[in-house]
């Protein structure tokens, strides 16, 4: 194999390991999973939104309930025609996964918002 060669092919492996994702050891939220956590940080890369660092789940959730008044006021620019999505959430707040449901529920203040559980 000549140089050129081999150094193609790790220029190549190099760029497709760092476009792999940053799941890792982390655990996907699915209609399975059943989950109560408080959630101090919350990430958002490329439609994939992490708890803690330690949970994920497509970010893009659409909100099923009425928006309460300090969700719509944190937002830049609020569009009633679109859906609110779980990414426009700012932590902190109470996460609850009940198993086998495709809904999850985020508690803030008092409030409690229902979110459609979105697949890939």
């Amino acid at each position: 194999m000549s140089r050129i060669t081999l150094f193609i092919l790790i220029i190549s492996f190099m760029k497709i390991s760092s476009c792999s994702n940053n799941r890792g050891n982390k655990i996907e939220i699915l209609k399975e999973t059943e989950l109560n956590v408080y959630v101090n940080e919350f990430e958002e890369t490329r439609s994939v939104g992490y708890l803690n660092d330690k949970y994920f789940l497509n970010a893009s959730c659409d909100l099923l309930s009425k928006p309460p008044v300090w969700l719509i006021n944190s937002l830049y620019v609020y569009d009633s025609s679109k859906s609110l999505r779980f990414y426009n959430l700012d932590t902190p707040y109470r996460f609850i996964k009940y198993k086998n449901e495709d809904v999850f529920y985020v508690l803030k203040y008092k409030d409690t918002l229902k979110f459609k559980l979105e697949t890939w």
